[in-house]
């Protein structure tokens, strides 16, 4: 494993996006300067960002949870200063900077994520790959698991002929027993990934296999970055200190450009929502945060006040959008089966008040946790605990994306950490 030092952890960097947001804050607060604050606090998580990029191993595990909470940054300063032009009737505005402090999370949060992350990861060598390269069956998995998914699409045809892209009305139509495949993919892919450090041809078309699947079913920007996401993972652990930055950012470019594309081809031209629906949903990935900060941190109501006051049918996220959104909206979304990827770390404000931060900070050490199984699963070259560990690695995927705390503590989840705690430490008999 690997030795950490204030070298390896870029304190510099950190430090010199803290005093960027600390000039964030004295402009606000003494200068009344909101645009110059809030571009200042986007400048210091751009600096974090970068600063990342120094090793790939890091920048990679951190992409998903920042990737979510940028998103949410992002979407408060359009609307905050009216470079998003719509009507979002319900919804409160507030004079206080909650940019600011979430810029602060962000910075503090990365910072515990980038330190749990570097020590629980394993330094690979092509040792690794070679064993990994000889055992032929968990190359076998996946090619089977693609051939399975397809085939509801053959038998039931796509969502974009029967349902017209809607993800959630196709998945009320095909079988539980295939419904059920197309969920178990967080075991699947990240093994499939694995033919990029054997055969790059299997694992391009491989790839875009998934890709055009995705699609096929309905599935839109998050189902797809949730599928790319775990298949570059292997690659990125063990190939890091090979991968140029330059390479890396055109990956991400392209990302960035496919799931654009097929949110605005799904919901314009294939659902027929029209652009409002896609504003009305970036908008509200800040929202989330800017309501319930300002409603619940700022007003320093207890948890049990706050369950009294935000109670209602749903839980979770949906709880979360029930109460900050306005009715219209928040119908349409739930006719749509949608959901919004901004319940981290909104989730912690709706169920521990003015204690929030302290989940908040310690959930990166849970996340280091299930990193150190699955580096270690890669390291041993173990196909049950790969398995079993891509679906825990997966699971605080979904939880930093939409903060659905059900996710976070299904029963299932300890079933399977558990499993892989025996199967790492068990003894092993020599024969």
């Amino acid at each position: 494993m690997t030795n950490i030092t204030l070298r390896t952890l870029r304190i510099p960097g950190y430090l010199l996006s803290l005093f960027v947001l600390l000039i964030g804050f004295i402009t606000y607060f003494i200068f009344n300067e909101t645009l110059a604050a809030n571009l200042l606090a986007v400048g210091a998580i751009g600096i974090v960002i970068l600063d990342s990029l120094h090793d790939k191993r890091i920048f990679y595990l951190t992409l998903f949870p920042v990737y979510v909470l940028v998103g949410q940054l992002i979407s408060l300063l359009l609307v905050e200063h009216g470079w998003i032009l719509i009507e979002l009737g319900g919804i409160k505005s507030y004079p206080i900077g909650s940019i600011l402090f979430l810029a602060l999370t962000i910075i503090l949060f990365h910072f515990i994520i980038s330190l749990t992350v570097k020590i629980s990861i394993f330094k690979f060598d092509r040792t690794c790959i070679d064993k990994l390269s000889g055992n032929s069956f968990i190359y076998y998995l996946p090619i089977f698991y693609l051939c399975l998914v397809y085939i509801p699409v053959f038998i039931y045809g796509s969502a974009l002929s029967v349902t017209n892209g809607n993800r959630v009305v196709y998945n009320q139509i095909i079988s539980p027993v295939f419904l059920y495949l197309f969920q178990i993919k967080q075991f699947i892919l990240p093994i499939a990934g694995l033919y990029l450090l054997k055969n790059k041809k299997i694992f391009t078309i491989y790839l875009f296999a998934i890709l055009l699947w995705n699609i096929l079913i309905g599935e839109k920007a998050t189902g797809i970055w949730q599928s790319l996401y775990p298949m570059l993972l292997p690659y990125v652990l063990i190939n890091y200190d090979k991968i140029k930055t330059k390479n890396i950012l055109i990956v991400l470019g392209f990302c960035i450009v496919f799931i654009t594309s097929s949110i605005v081809i799904n919901y314009i031209f294939i659902e027929k929502s029209g652009a409002t629906f896609i504003f009305d949903r970036i908008s509200m990935q800040g929202q989330l945060w800017w309501y319930y900060f300002n409603e619940h941190v700022l007003l320093a109501k207890t948890p049990h006040e706050l369950s009294e006051e935000f109670s209602s049918e749903y839980s979770g996220l949906l709880n979360l959008m029930y109460h900050s959104m306005p009715a219209h909206l928040f119908n349409s979304y739930i006719e749509r089966g949608v959901v919004l990827t901004s319940g981290f770390p909104a989730i912690f404000l709706f169920y521990f008040g003015q204690y929030w931060l302290l989940p908040t900070l310690l959930s990166p050490f849970l996340f280091g946790l299930v990193v150190y199984f699955f580096s270690r699963s890669l390291y041993s070259g173990s196909i049950l605990s790969l398995l079993i560990s891509s679906k825990l690695f997966f699971s605080f995927t979904v939880f930093f994306a939409r903060g659905d705390i059900a996710t976070f503590l299904d029963y299932k989840l300890f079933i399977y950490l558990l499993i892989i705690i025996i199967l790492q430490y068990l003894p092993r008999v020599k024969v």
